[in-house]
């Protein structure tokens, strides 16, 4: 039994906070000024400590049990008596009322309903036995007006339907015994957006115990809940990414949005307003949760309700707000068609809008993004869709630039739509083989993206957009022959998922990315002979991947991956004539190929790694002087290719066709077949043209042909490509060697 000095202003008479609250026992009910309320309130916060405090729960705490004493303490007293079911469902936390196991997080969820009634002067939860066991199952708790607004976030945090995200009975102790005050961290734009959010729920909270004057009190509450969603929540989509316990406010937002709807004759179209707006901001809640099926159900209802509204702005915003929403999560469920059609009606929406002169700069900032999402999907459709994505993304930038757009042309949401923009139309032209166009598109994207992290250092999605940005540059500027310039933009990729990593630990994905990134920046350091970055970014690279599978963050497929990455660390460490080392790390290749499931080892990726690392074998035993043996290699190499791929149309393996005849040619030399030496070599450095007819810059097909030149006596034309990988930094000693004994036999 715990024991609390009894506040000033209580009678000294011991009963019950329940009698206390209604007056039972031929008293008036105790009439308290606010701040004898507050100490009554810290009284029972310091009982429920107390006792937490000595490893128990209570389990069924409800005013019946608080005991005011005539000596001056407050008593919790056992009340788990099976008679009193409907009161206990009345301050009954959800979990319990649905017969799960009390907690003190359950106590809590009681603790603040008791609260709640000590402020308001009437339970929470009213109703027959039937209502009241559903209200407490649904976990219903509505927060009074009365309620000191200082309270207001600790109060909606305390009847989350979620116990682990309630806070302690000590958490209650210590607001009610302090004064109020705003700390540095509260003035801050997030938590006020979090205080903003539980003052709209304080303002929709209502006392159910008189019908008449709930219903007196609902236009006023409707009316501040529509300028809060209007004001404040809606325009706080881009701040929801930055809050990293989104679920306190998303559930502030859910039950705000049941507020309103159970809102009593909340019909007129102001009120229908309100609840379409509201939609919109809990589907954006609920995506941010992680959650694409409850957003989708936010969303198609805010299209029903927008619809239902009178012609105007307010309907055309939600519709196309929830129609780009709509079109960005059936993009990412691969629903292209869905997500076309929800394009299209938001761009025609706003062209309406704007062609009858209804349209702000919200709506013409919409139409913008919603031109962008529709040429990125008419992309999808394939290569004969690129003229029609190209006319889209032509209005997209038209929309952008227009004067009716507003603001300055440094504007944040500007600067993120022609970011994207940017990228977009990068990959356009890299489809229609403008390769060096689309290098100087995306270098704009990624200064673009820079600006962005500088202007927004704490939105994630601005840092996603230069990490991603930076990948794809440094893959064009390694086609295009700057290597030296692909290895600085991978840094940038790679130092912004770091970023990402800490700013959001628990996110897998950005692990997942880091890793990616890392090992294709370890491929462009081997291109530039940083052999030993090369080979030891591989190494932390496949580190992350194999815990993360091991963990269960990754699926098995990913070994293939971790395969590929030794496989390539070998060929890094042949091409800086390591050769010991190399096959120490093909032989951890093969090995980890060889403990596949039988299904991915004959499946097409697990196929083409095991004709990779017999083809690395070949050019290792090569290099060891194992003429005989690398030629048995190199068979069954271009046999598997031969089964693999009759139509040739598949480029790595004839990438690796053109390694595997270079290795055979060397053979025969060694074996005394001078004749079928040069066929060799020449079928090679035929596969090898048709590549660069594809990719007339790649510097690695630059470097397999000058090889295949110098070995076929053609010096001149070798040493002509030998010095253009010079001029552009790229290293390879195996045309090193080559070279160095070219130029030795002309002497």
């Amino acid at each position: 039994m715990i024991v609390n000095r009894t506040p000033e202003g209580v009678s000294e008479i011991a009963r019950s906070l329940a009698d206390l609250l209604s007056g039972r026992g031929g008293e008036e009910p105790a009439r308290l000024s606010g701040a004898e309320l507050e100490r009554l309130g810290l009284a029972l916060c310091e009982a429920l400590e107390a006792l937490h405090a000595a490893g128990e729960t209570h389990g069924s705490l409800r005013p019946s049990v608080v005991q005011v004493m005539s000596d001056g303490a407050v008593t919790l007293l056992p009340g788990a008596d099976s008679s009193a079911q409907v009161p206990r469902l009345q301050y009954a936390a959800p979990e319990v009322a649905r017969g799960g196991q009390p907690t003190p997080a359950s106590d809590v969820f009681s603790l603040a309903l008791i609260l709640f009634e000590l402020f308001d002067g009437g339970p929470a939860r009213v109703g027959d036995a039937a209502e009241i066991r559903g209200l407490a199952e649904d976990g219903v708790a509505p927060i009074p007006d009365a309620l000191p607004r200082r309270l207001g976030n600790l109060a909606a945090r305390s009847v989350l339907a979620d116990p682990k995200l309630r806070p302690t009975a000590a958490a209650w102790r210590s607001a009610l015994g302090s004064p109020s005050r705003v700390s540095a961290a509260q003035r801050s734009p997030l938590a006020l957006l979090g205080l903003a959010v539980i003052g709209l729920i304080v303002a929709l909270g209502w006392s159910q115990r008189n019908a008449a004057e709930a219903s007196d009190r609902a236009e006023a509450r409707i009316l501040d809940a529509r300028g809060a969603f209007e004001g404040l929540l809606l325009g706080t989509y881009d701040e929801l990414e930055r809050v990293e316990a989104i679920a306190p406010l998303a559930a502030a937002g859910a039950r705000a949005l049941a507020a309103i709807e159970g809102a009593p004759g909340a019909t007129t179209p102001r009120d229908r307003e309100l609840l379409a707006v509201a939609l919109v901001w809990n589907g954006r809640a609920q995506r941010r949760l992680g959650d694409p099926e409850a957003a989708k159900v936010h969303f198609l209802r805010a299209v029903d309700a927008a619809g239902a509204l009178p012609p105007g702005t307010v309907a055309t915003e939600t519709e196309v707000a929830a129609r780009i929403a709509l079109a960005e999560l059936a993009v990412e469920q691969r629903d292209f068609k869905a997500g076309r059609a929800h394009y299209d009606r938001a761009v025609r929406l706003c062209q309406d809008a704007i062609s009858s002169g209804d349209a702000d700069r919200a709506l013409r900032v919409d139409q913008v993004r919603a031109l962008i999402g529709l040429g990125d999907v008419t992309m999808s459709s394939g290569n004969q869709s690129a003229e029609r994505a190209l006319k889209v993304f032509g209005r997209a930038r038209a929309a952008l630039e227009a004067p009716g757009i507003g603001g300055e042309a440094d504007a944040l949401d500007l600067m993120v739509l022609r970011c994207d923009l940017g990228k977009l139309e990068a990959s356009m032209a890299f489809k229609s083989g403008q390769r060096e166009r689309a290098v100087e598109l995306l270098e704009g994207h990624v200064l673009l993206a820079r600006k962005l992290v500088e202007r927004d250092p704490g939105s994630p999605r601005s840092r996603w957009t230069l990490a991603r940005g930076a990948d794809v540059l440094a893959r064009a500027q390694r086609e295009v022959g700057q290597p030296q310039a692909a290895v600085r933009s991978h840094r940038v990729s790679v130092e912004a998922w770091r970023l990402l990593r800490e700013m959001e630990p628990r996110n897998d994905a950005w692990r997942r990315e880091w890793a990616k990134s890392t090992a294709l920046l370890a491929d462009s350091l081997r291109m530039v002979g940083a052999v030993e970055e090369s080979v030891e970014l591989h190494g932390e690279s496949v580190r992350v991947m194999e815990s993360m599978i091991g963990a269960g963050e990754l699926s098995a497929a990913f070994r293939l991956n971790v395969i590929g990455q030794e496989l390539s660390a070998a060929e890094g460490l042949l091409a800086a004539g390591e050769v010991r080392s190399a096959r120490a790390r093909l032989m951890g290749a093969r090995r980890r190929l060889g403990k596949l499931p039988p299904a991915e080892r004959t499946d097409r990726r697990g196929t083409d790694l095991g004709i990779r690392s017999t083809l690395v074998e070949a050019e290792v035993l090569l290099a060891e002087g194992r003429w005989a043996t690398a030629g048995e290699k190199t068979l069954v190499v271009m046999q598997r290719i031969q089964q693999r791929s009759l139509a040739g149309t598949d480029r790595p393996l004839r990438l690796d066709r053109a390694r595997a005849l270079l290795v055979s040619g060397a053979v025969k030399v060694v074996e005394g077949d001078e004749e079928l030496a040069t066929n060799m070599r020449e079928r090679a450095l035929g596969v090898i043209d048709e590549l660069r007819r594809e990719r007339p810059k790649d510097p690695e097909l630059i470097a397999l042909r000058a090889r295949a030149l110098f070995t076929l006596g053609r010096d001149a034309a070798g040493e002509k490509a030998a010095e253009g990988l010079d001029r552009i930094g790229y290293r390879d000693a195996r045309l090193s060697a080559v070279r160095a004994a070219s130029r030795q036999l002309r002497r």
